[in-house]
């Protein structure tokens, strides 16, 4: 996977976390689809995903760092960091979970989150 795509996953990320939707939605294809990782199932399209952003953040603060990636011929991995507080700040969540991002045109097209590492062509875990 080309190496602008590695990088365009590490800005996404700040991103995220400073809460700047209008800077990620252009790196995300019209019809991306992302787990609803609050009640489950997929949301899909810019709409669909910024409204569950926005819910999301109205009832947790989440921040998610990437820590290592594993990129494979059409999918990239990445080891994250994530703290998820309440709205009070107290800790609900300190954890590690994967991240596994596809792409269309160089977009992102499906993102994927497991408590496992992905199994990706024999790649090797690189740390960021």
């Amino acid at each position: 996977m080309e190496r602008n795509l590695q990088l365009l996953l590490k800005q996404l990320y700040p991103d995220f976390n400073a809460r700047n939707i209008e800077r990620i939605m252009p790196h995300f294809d019209l019809a991306a689809n992302w787990p609803n990782g609050m009640t489950g199932g997929r949301e899909i399209g810019h709409d669909a995903i910024r409204q569950y952003w926005v819910e999301q953040w109205q009832v947790i603060n989440s921040q998610v760092t990437p820590k290592a990636y594993c990129a494979g011929p059409d999918r990239i991995a990445l080891r994250v960091h994530q703290v998820i507080k309440d709205l009070h700040n107290n800790l609900m969540s300190d954890s590690f979970v994967y991240h596994t991002y596809q792409f269309t045109d160089h977009k992102v097209s499906r993102m994927d989150i497991s408590e496992t590492a992905p199994q990706l062509d024999n790649s090797e875990w690189q740390e960021i």
